[in-house]
């Protein structure tokens, strides 16, 4: 059920997702990668090393492609030219960042990947976390096992799948640093799964709260509606009707995810989208922002009367 393939900046999975709901509790399990320093000085790309987007931020490499020599990472890490740069005891690996095309973030979560091509001399190493072997989502159950390190927090951290939208998967478990961001997603003992990209959130009428992590699939796949993103929390957390959605990169404050890198040396904007119960359940302004917890009131109010709702 297993296929060794080698991905490559225009097709990467062949993948279909099916949505699954139900959760179980997380697991933690620290465990940090094998480097890529090498005594000769030759600049080697692990996976699971953190790489600076110069003027952008730090995220985490996921899986590293040594025959078309490029490296995968989340999309919202830099914006397309962007030099990114993996630094060693006596090496430093230079290349370009290139976000993937599709990725829109004013549409959606969906295709928050892209590749990094790295300069001639630059050598990658094996995939030492997950392998080389490629598991595809359709394969995915309710609860399966997922696990993700990150480059930041440097420990494996496993939960819950919970379910697909697309080419982004979600699962249960505990969320990430900043820079962690494009860390890899996998099945323990059988391969690469995704890319990390954020934690995906929803507020219930009745003010209890739910979230997900959130990956990529490194293959252009259809966008992901704010609405599709509340009705799998919803289903998968068993709220009430959610009213407010919001999404995150790891570790950082709740936003929509844009072209700013993930770890603290990025300035990224934050936007909180309201919605009013999946466009179709009638509230009235005050019911729906009474029904929010208080941090949450006075966002939903402004963005509520710009819509005139």
């Amino acid at each position: 059920m297993l296929r060794r393939i080698c991905l490559s900046t225009s097709t990467a999975l062949a993948l279909a997702a099916t949505p699954a709901y139900a959760v179980a509790a997380p697991v933690v399990n620290d465990a940090a990668p094998t480097t890529g320093a090498a005594s000769d000085a030759t600049p080697i790309v692990a996976q699971g090393d953190l790489v600076d987007v110069v003027g952008k931020g730090r995220c985490t490499i996921a899986f590293n492609d040594r025959g078309q020599n490029v490296s995968y990472t989340a999309g919202h890490c830099g914006e397309k030219g962007d030099r990114a740069i993996v630094a060693g005891e006596g090496f430093r690996a230079s290349g370009t960042f290139h976000p993937s095309s599709a990725m829109n973030a004013d549409e959606g979560t969906a295709n928050d990947w892209g590749v990094i091509r790295w300069a001639d001399g630059v050598k990658l190493g094996e995939n030492g976390i997950t392998g080389d072997e490629v598991v595809a989502p359709s394969l995915m159950r309710s609860g399966d096992p997922v696990c993700v390190y990150g480059g930041t927090s440097k420990k494996t951290t496993c939960g819950s799948f919970a379910g697909a939208i697309g080419n982004n998967l979600y699962w249960d478990g505990p969320s990430g640093k900043p820079g962690d961001s494009g860390g890899p997603v996998w099945v323990e003992g059988k391969g690469f799964l995704s890319i990390y990209t954020g934690v995906s959130m929803a507020v219930g009428s009745k003010g209890e709260q739910a979230r997900l992590n959130r990956s990529s699939v490194p293959v252009n796949g259809p966008q992901v509606s704010p609405e599709e993103e509340l009705e799998l929390l919803a289903q998968a957390k068993r709220i009430t009707t959610p009213v407010v959605h919001e999404t995150a990169v790891p570790g950082g404050k709740s936003e929509q995810v844009n072209n700013g890198g993930s770890s603290d040396m990025s300035a990224v904007g934050i936007t909180a989208i309201v919605l009013v119960a999946l466009a179709g359940v009638l509230f009235t302004v005050p019911q729906i922002v009474g029904a929010l917890p208080p941090q949450y009131r006075e966002p939903a109010l402004r963005i509520m009367q710009a819509w005139g709702s």
